[in-house]
């Protein structure tokens, strides 16, 4: 690794660090080197340790399950409302009422919608808290130039005129 990017992963302040993530985000270039295993034993990471950092990596670096869980809940909330504003022009129009159990259900199905929805809204909430407090940098300065020169030169664009 050299030196800046070192540097760069430093500047990461968070205490449950995924090493896998930080490394992806710090926006160097990165090249894949293949590295054969010499050894045939089987990998010490069980299944659920592979499962708890999968879930580890979504909760540092995603917003989207809680996201998921927000539209979720808006949609129960707009099919139930489609379902008891059907069931109110019935009653208005036609005088006929929904049995005991089907309005119970839908009340019940709306209301549970209504839940989940508010729960999406403060997870969403809380993984802006969650980002902010991790102190991330905002972004990573990979080099500074002193002219148009060396930025050309480190570039590879030739800085001679064309005529």
């Amino acid at each position: 690794m050299k030196r800046e990017y070192v540097r760069s992963l430093i500047r990461h302040r968070e205490r449950e660090l995924l090493i896998g993530g930080v490394w992806n985000i710090t926006g160097f270039r990165q090249v894949e080197f293949q590295i054969n295993k010499e050894s045939k034993k089987a990998s010490s990471y069980t299944t659920i340790n592979k499962i708890k950092m999968a879930l580890d990596g979504i909760a540092s670096f995603s917003k989207v399950p809680l996201q998921l869980i927000f539209y979720f809940g808006l949609f129960i909330l707009f099919v139930d409302s489609l379902y008891i504003t059907y069931a109110i022009l019935r009653w208005l129009i036609a005088g006929k009422i929904l049995a005991g159990y089907t309005s119970v259900i839908v009340l019940i199905s709306f209301f549970c919608g209504l839940i989940i929805f508010f729960q999406g809204v403060i997870g969403i909430y809380l993984a802006t808290i969650f980002s902010e407090v991790k102190q991330r940098p905002y972004t990573i300065i990979r080099k500074i130039y002193k002219n148009k020169d060396d930025w050309k030169e480190n570039n590879g664009i030739s800085s001679e005129k064309k005529t």
